[in-house]
């Protein structure tokens, strides 16, 4: 089974795959970036089609593409109005949750960096019935203008394609997209103010599971 990794940062336990940077304490976010391997900037290039009727003149087709800068890779095809979000950038609201006690987990790329997660630790541990709940919270972005940006909250450790997915997959009460448009910056500057009015804090989800566990299914529910 593929991790599709390009690069990543960890602490703590070795993924499955065993690839990545492993770090004995939790990073700040710069040493993150550095350290997972995501210290590189995207930039947007037009593109152009040969006019054969107009003696092969180079014509713009109001398409891009993004371009990772220290591979010169091309990374997706965009539109003119998409607005790219620096990896530094979207280590950003990061900064909120570390000075409430969260910590850096993982952080990484996949699929040659078209994809970039970052994950954050809670300091907080819940129980749901007999079950030990982690939770994180984690931002996602992509640079191939498959997907906007999201941010939200987790109980998945995120180390490769699969676990971002899956993370990506199940519904939260907390939760932020933010597209790829002029707008994008100021979208994270705001989403980092809001972190700091909600310290972070997802126990009411936590909440939410533990009524459900207090119900409880008998014969009938259960062949319902």
């Amino acid at each position: 089974m593929p991790a599709f990794i390009d690069s990543m940062m960890y602490v703590g336990e070795t993924p499955w795959h065993q690839l990545g940077v492993k770090l004995t304490t939790p990073p700040t976010t710069k040493e993150a970036l550095a350290q997972a391997g995501l210290d590189w900037t995207v930039r947007k290039e037009p593109t152009y089609y040969k006019n054969i009727g107009w003696g092969n003149s180079l014509e713009p087709t109001n398409h891009f593409v993004t371009v990772r800068s220290d591979t010169n890779e091309v990374l997706g095809n965009v539109s003119e109005r998409y607005e790219i979000l620096q990896n530094k950038e979207a280590f950003e609201p990061f900064d909120v949750l570390l000075d409430h006690g969260f910590k850096l987990e993982t952080a990484g790329a996949i699929e040659d960096g078209k994809k970039i997660w970052v994950l954050a630790k809670s300091p907080d541990q819940f129980l749901v019935g007999d079950d030990k709940i982690q939770p994180y919270a984690f931002l996602y972005t992509s640079h191939d203008g498959s997907s906007s940006n999201c941010f939200r909250d987790t109980a998945i450790r995120i180390v490769c394609k699969n676990t971002l997915d899956f993370a990506l997959s199940k519904d939260t009460k907390v939760k932020f997209n933010l597209k790829h448009t002029r707008s994008i910056k100021e979208n994270v500057t705001n989403l980092t103010e809001r972190l700091k009015d909600s310290k972070g804090n997802i126990k009411k989800s936590i909440d939410d599971m533990n009524r459900m566990t207090e119900y409880k299914i008998g014969p009938y529910e259960l062949d319902k």
